[in-house]
């Protein structure tokens, strides 16, 4: 028996946004909020979430699972245009101690004070 080695699909303009490399102010995604999907790091206990946007180049952008991220999405309706921009991250005391989190300011396009932020 012969064996296949079937390489990775790449989705055509798809970008997954890794926190870590952004600083302060950098504005994320901006464009039209298209899904919210199980992420592939999901699980019953905890399960966790891909946020898709399609950029205005038509090429498609990834934010992963974050709490305050996926709270401030949950008031957009998917088709909106969207602004994310990375506010920093912070340090709290949780449930399970002390972390790191990652902030966001969420904005949608609309006249000021539309919005549900």
């Amino acid at each position: 028996m012969a064996w296949k080695t079937l390489e990775t699909p790449q989705r055509r303009g798809s970008q997954f946004v890794r926190y870590g490399d952004l600083t302060e102010g950098d504005v994320v995604v901006e464009g039209s909020y298209l899904e919210r999907r199980p992420s592939n790091f999901s699980t019953e206990e905890d399960p966790k979430f891909d946020h898709v946007f399609e950029m205005t180049d038509g090429s498609t952008k990834v934010l992963n699972s974050c709490s305050e991220l996926n709270y401030k999405l949950d008031l957009v309706d998917f088709g909106t245009v969207t602004r994310v921009v990375y506010s920093g991250k912070e340090t709290v005391n949780g449930k399970k101690g002390v972390f790191n989190v990652h902030r966001f300011q969420v904005d949608i396009e609309g006249e000021a004070g539309d919005g549900p932020f």
